[in-house]
């Protein structure tokens, strides 16, 4: 699903790229003609250079992959990449790389948050950035999601002068909950999600049953099954 996201471009980056099995998929699938492995691990970069041996790339194909060391971004230069790939790790994480930038790096970024992903959402929506497409996958019994999103304009993170204009970027459905885009499409996967997520308020709001936090998940357990009712209705 992420290869999938990322459009064909000259030169894409993989922040975080860990095994290096992403920037692998993105070659042999035609989608970059180079990708540009970053993390911060010197570590992670022996693995992937192992990798790179292993999977049999011809050398073409291993010329097209470089491997560079450094936090976030900041391996990557003013306008070097179309894309920018950051994914498989918490979307805390994954704002604060943003927060930090450069962000003039990409034109796009395609974001796969593992954990977090409201807190995501609501940074991008909170800095400016534009939605441009969504999706999500089930795999093993959990849910992972994803982003493609524009940077706002300038050299760094900037934040709207207007809600409105943040509505218009970013719009957010339940404070963050779910992806709008995913909504208005109807993803089945989506569909799951909210049954999964609905279970399991309802059994976190039988254990902490009299208490606060009980009554405010009990109000988006019920916004989530009104969503839900709505589901055949476009």
């Amino acid at each position: 699903m992420l290869v999938s996201l990322v459009p064909r471009a000259d030169v894409v980056g993989d922040v975080g790229t860990g095994d290096a099995l992403v920037p692998i998929a993105l070659i042999r699938a035609g989608k970059a003609r180079k990708v540009i492995a970053c993390d911060k691990s010197a570590a992670a970069l022996k693995i992937c250079r192992r990798n790179l041996e292993q999977y049999g790339l011809c050398p073409n194909e291993l010329g097209s992959i470089e491997l560079r060391e450094g936090d976030g971004l900041s391996p990557l230069k003013s306008g070097e990449t179309q894309v920018t790939i950051i994914a498989g790790m918490g979307g805390l994480t994954i704002a604060e790389i943003l927060s930090r930038g450069p962000l003039d790096v990409a034109g796009l970024y395609v974001l796969g948050p593992m954990s977090h992903r409201k807190d995501l959402r609501l940074f991008l929506r909170a800095a400016g950035f534009t939605l441009i497409d969504e999706a999500i996958v089930r795999q093993a019994g959990k849910f992972y999601e994803f982003e493609v999103v524009v940077p706002p304009p300038g050299d760094g993170v900037c934040v709207p002068s207007t809600a409105e204009r943040m509505r218009e970027r970013f719009p957010l459905m339940l404070e963050g909950e779910i992806g709008v885009l995913l909504w208005e499409r109807r993803d089945p996967v989506l569909r799951e999600y909210l049954v999964h997520r609905e279970e399991k308020l309802r059994a976190l709001e039988g254990r902490l049953r009299g208490t606060s936090r009980a009554e405010q998940i009990g109000r988006l357990r019920k916004e989530l099954l009104t969503l839900l009712s709505k589901w055949d209705f476009r």
